[in-house]
């Protein structure tokens, strides 16, 4: 009898596989278009705020189906850009796309990997590795102007970001109480990429 069960299993484990193999080698049926490449980003963008509800609720397997979600829409685009599957016409409005939420993404895997425990981290460094390719591949299938202008336009983001978080900490100061021990300053963060030894972003 046990060896009855094992068998049908077996077998259903095996018929499985294709299907499973199908999904992750997930592919565009038509070169890649810009509206496409939003229609994706959004399902991604959803799917990262579907981890971060899941974090918000301890919900930790709820939060890995959330990035793996995640995780196969980036891999698509990135292998869309990466094998040229990609319209000629609307090939660079697509990297542009594809590297302005990737930077944004990249900063809210960041902001996950500082709130869970570190069994969860694993799940987070897949998707942000996955975030990483689709920037990198983007950035390739720019012009060296687009480029440069994109760059430049992380770094005023950048810059804005900065000057809010320290008005926050300025106004969090402003209503505590003195610290006890006086000039000792909160380090900055570090993502999953320099953790790991990764490249930052452009």
């Amino acid at each position: 009898m046990f060896r009855f069960y094992l068998t049908i299993l077996l077998t259903a484990a095996f018929l499985s596989f294709p299907l499973a193999m199908a999904q992750d080698s997930e592919e565009f049926d038509e070169p890649l278009s810009k509206k496409e490449a939003k229609q994706t980003v959004k399902l991604a963008d959803e799917a990262l705020e579907d981890a971060e509800r899941a974090q918000r609720r301890g919900d930790t397997p709820g939060m890995e189906r959330a990035l793996e979600n995640y995780s196969r829409h980036m891999n698509k685009l990135e292998r869309g850009l990466h094998e040229g599957k990609v319209r000629q016409d609307e090939r660079e409005d697509v990297a542009e796309i594809v590297a302005q939420a990737t930077y944004k993404h990249t900063e809210v895997l960041e902001g996950l990997y500082d709130k869970v425990p570190e069994q969860a981290h694993k799940g987070i460094n897949r998707a942000y590795e996955a975030s990483q390719r689709g920037h990198d591949t983007a950035f390739e299938n720019l012009t060296k102007k687009r480029r440069e202008e994109l760059t430049r336009r992380h770094e005023m983001q950048r810059a804005r970001s900065s000057r809010a978080a320290s008005s926050r900490s300025d106004d969090s100061l402003r209503g505590s109480r003195p610290s006890t021990r006086p000039g000792t300053v909160r380090g900055p963060s570090r993502g999953p990429s320099q953790r790991r030894g990764g490249r930052g972003r452009h």
